[in-house]
C-alpha cells in the first residue's frame, strides 16, 4: 500500500484531488457505501477508485469512479482483486 500511495503522491496531494475528496465525501453523507448497501451505517473515511488511478488516468476525477468507504472496506478492496463494485 505504501508503493501505491509513493507513485501518486503527487495526485493526492494536489489541490484537486482534496477538493474532489471532500465533495465525495459530502455526497456519500461521510457514510461507507458498502457497509451501505449491506444496511450498516459505518463512518467513510477514504474516497477510493473504482477503476485504479494507475489503471485509467482520465477516471482520477470522475464521480462515478469515487466512492467513500471505511478503512475496513478499503484495505478489504486492495486485499482482493476480484472484488467488485455494483452500486
Amino acid at each position: 500500500m505504501t508503493y501505491y500511495k509513493n507513485i501518486n503522491s503527487k495526485f493526492y496531494n494536489s489541490i484537486v484531488w482534496k477538493k474532489k475528496r471532500l465533495q465525495i465525501l459530502k455526497r456519500d453523507k461521510y457514510l461507507c457505501q458498502i457497509c451501505k448497501k449491506y444496511g450498516k451505517q459505518t463512518e467513510g473515511t477514504h474516497v477510493h477508485h473504482i477503476i485504479e488511478l494507475e489503471d485509467d488516468k482520465s477516471l482520477a476525477l470522475s464521480n462515478d469512479n469515487l466512492v467513500t468507504l471505511c478503512n475496513k472496506c478499503h484495505t478489504g478492496w486492495h486485499k482482493s482483486r476480484e472484488f467488485r463494485w455494483s452500486p
